[in-house]
């Protein structure tokens, strides 16, 4: 842990300067003004404008996403696909308009994700290619139209099987229409193409018959394509930005944080989810650097083979573009239940080992966290506020006022910092991490950082005592900074504060769960503290690390019973962790805890297999160590990038343990960034007598 006060301070300063967007996205270009030639800067202010519009309409997007699965992410993934790429056209601007559609080309491919952003970026590469035609460094209005029309009339060409009222269709016609419109300058151009944009969403739910179905699944569910109306979204905000409308681009700290935007779909009448079905689980993505010689379409005549001869998936989608490095990439998405052979197929076009970027999300477990979770607490009889760190809880519980964030801080090997419990873009910052290998350093709060949500809680809760749940002192500076903090507030306010050592990095999450139960039954802040010490006594985690990870810890002097590494073998996997039946110190000390943190449990040897070989022997081993009046409660597990992996777990767990409550998967903290590397896997549990 980074302690040195500069640092902090620095971590602080950086973290407002990535977060305010002032620096880098100062207006490059005045789009109210009469505009007949289209350039770089005129280029960079019109995506900057429809990316913002699209941004604020995230929620919206997310709670009407339907089809082809209602997971809940069409917003997120579009706003995904050009929220970097836009960043980088202003920190790296120029006017020349076809290196600035370039520019965004490239960024695209990596950036967009899902079905969606796929098809996105898919708009915006061919439009840099039709542009390439242009002579200079600058378009007409009739040449930026007329490129705008051949990139819509070329959308087909994003997926494998094209569906009408989709965005794909409404991108296609809505910018054929444009074209044709006549327009002389850029307003009325915009107010053309956002006026066939909106009538072709409107038509969306008439069009789209799911090919599975043969539903008309829109209609049934009451909603128009979510993918259609954010490519609407973007064309609109391009429009208000011509004619003054887009308020707020001054600061858009809000917008290009991590956090974004958090809700504007609060208003919207209850969408039918139920209507769509998939037989795939994992929407899962690759980004290949090609070989020479290699082309898109290669790549897509293998995995189409492979889609119609194994069933290897559907939902294909492609789309490709010059890489910045030199040479070409393609970009891969499909629903599949093999992702490791979605992997394998990208690997055999690839000019590098590691593909350009990896994606698995689990299209199932984000449906039921999207529509189907409720509220998960009713504090109204609450008498105790809880703080906690976002190790290992989901920035869902901070959004949802459940509890209060205490912050730390995590390095970005680029500069950047981040706050654990935040909602980062965890995907891409673990492909980075898997290119750009490097010890990721972490932050505790200065005492005057960690009072701010300190009391801010005491004063948005002036009827509840507030609770601290800190990581352990061995681990962390945190506790002793939070311990300092609480005595920069007043006597009074001291009072109503009581600050816990847990013990734990990482596990204490689950001791905030226990927590946050016990405050919504309304018991005091002592009889809380006693259920916090029960869990704490009971509480375990293991790690499951590649043989590359666990060298580099053994070099560290961190697993003596493995030397300097030197023994490892390349393909070994092996469990780590204070875990039934090898930990067992009673009472607990926190000595013990910390010795035991990347205890070595047990290992294999190299095979296809052999992490689930390693985690079915743990999970028999805690199952055998139980006694019959005992049960496992909040099993939650932590992976990076490779959620079939998880799912595995999960359902191995469910198959071998006696489980009270339901498991989590949590993918979205950075935790599983820092903590472990590409396809690891973390678990946390306790142990608790049975309910009579």
């Amino acid at each position: 842990m980074y302690e040195d006060a500069n640092f902090a301070d620095l971590l602080i300063q950086r973290r407002a300067k990535s977060q305010s967007g002032n620096d880098v996205l100062t207006s490059m270009a005045d789009l109210t003004k009469d505009i007949t030639t289209i350039d770089g800067n005129v280029y960079s202010q019109l995506l900057l404008s429809g990316a913002v519009n699209m941004m604020r309409n995230k929620p919206t997007l997310n709670k009407i996403n339907v089809f082809p699965i209602a997971d809940g992410d069409t917003g997120t993934n579009m706003v995904n696909c050009l929220k970097i790429p836009v960043r980088n056209l202003f920190a790296d601007r120029t006017d020349d308009l076809k290196q600035a559609s370039a520019n965004l080309a490239a960024d695209v491919v990596v950036n967009g994700q899902g079905n969606s952003g796929t098809i996105l970026s898919h708009f915006f590469i061919s439009l840099a290619e039709e542009l390439r035609g242009v002579s200079g460094t600058s378009a007409s209005m009739e040449e930026f139209a007329a490129a705008v029309g051949r990139a819509g009339a070329r959308m087909n060409e994003a997926v494998a099987n094209p569906v009408e009222g989709t965005m794909m269709s409404v991108a296609r016609d809505s910018a054929v229409a444009a074209s044709k419109s006549g327009a002389t300058n850029l307003k009325d151009f915009c107010a053309a193409w956002a006026k066939s944009a909106k009538e072709e969403v409107a038509l969306t739910p008439e069009r789209l018959k799911d090919p599975k179905t043969e539903k008309y699944v829109l209609k049934e569910a009451g909603v128009v394509d979510s993918g259609a109306e954010g490519f609407a979204n973007v064309v609109s905000g391009m429009l208000m930005a011509c004619n003054g409308e887009l308020t707020g681009m001054d600061d858009l700290s809000v917008e290009f944080s991590q956090g974004g935007i958090t809700d504007s779909a609060a208003g919207l009448a209850k969408v039918d989810h139920n209507v769509t079905e998939s037989k795939y689980q994992f929407c899962t993505e690759a980004c290949i650097h090609l070989k020479d010689g290699m082309t898109k379409e290669d790549v897509q005549k293998k995995f189409e083979a492979a889609c119609s001869d194994e069933n290897l998936g559907d939902s294909l989608a492609f789309v490709g573009a010059p890489a910045k490095e030199g040479g070409d990439m393609v970009k891969v998405h499909i629903h599949s239940n093999n992702c490791q052979k979605v992997f394998d197929i990208a690997g055999e076009f690839s000019r590098t080992d590691i593909l350009m970027k990896e994606k698995v999300e689990d299209m199932y477990e984000e449906r039921t966290e999207a529509h189907e979770t409720g509220k998960l607490y009713d504090m109204s009889k609450a008498k105790v506020r809880i703080m906690i760190d976002g190790a290992v809880l989901p920035p869902s519980y901070f959004q949802d006022d459940y509890c209060t964030l205490n912050p730390i801080w995590v390095m970005h090997p680029d500069g950047t910092p981040l706050q654990l419990g935040e909602p980062n873009d965890i995907i891409s910052l673990a492909n980075y991490k898997r290119h750009n290998p490097a010890k990721i350093g972490t932050a505790a709060p200065l005492p005057p950082q960690a009072l701010i949500p300190m009391r801010k809680a005491l004063m948005e809760h002036p009827d509840k005592h507030l609770l601290v749940i800190d990581l352990g002192s061995a681990y962390s500076a945190q506790h002793r900074n939070v311990t300092g903090a609480k005595k920069l507030l007043s006597e009074e306010l001291q009072k109503r504060v009581t600050i816990i050592d847990s013990g734990y990095l990482g596990p204490n999450s689950l001791q905030a769960l226990e927590a946050l139960r016990c405050a919504e039954a309304g018991m005091e802040v002592d009889e809380i503290i006693k259920r916090i010490e029960y869990v704490g006594a009971r509480l375990y985690h293991c790690f499951f690390l590649a043989s590359p990870t666990v060298k580099a810890l053994a070099k560290w002097g961190r697993v003596p019973a493995l030397g300097d590494g030197s023994g490892v073998q390349d393909g070994q996997f092996f469990s780590m962790g204070c875990s039934l039946p090898e930990y067992t110190e009673t009472p607990r000390t926190v000595k013990g805890k910390a010795m035991n943190f990347m205890g070595l449990l047990d290992q294999v040897d190299s095979s296809p297999t052999a992490q689930m070989d390693l985690v079915k022997m743990r999970l028999q081993k805690i199952k055998d160590a139980l006694k019959p009046n005992q049960e496992i409660r909040d099993f939650r597990v932590l992976y990076n990038l490779r959620a079939d992996a998880a799912a595995e777990v999960v359902k191995m767990a469910k198959e071998m343990l006696p489980l009270r409550d339901e498991p989590y998967v949590g993918e979205g903290t950075l935790a599983s960034v820092f903590l472990i590397s590409y396809k690891e896997i973390i678990f946390f549990y306790w142990i608790d007598e049975k309910e009579e």
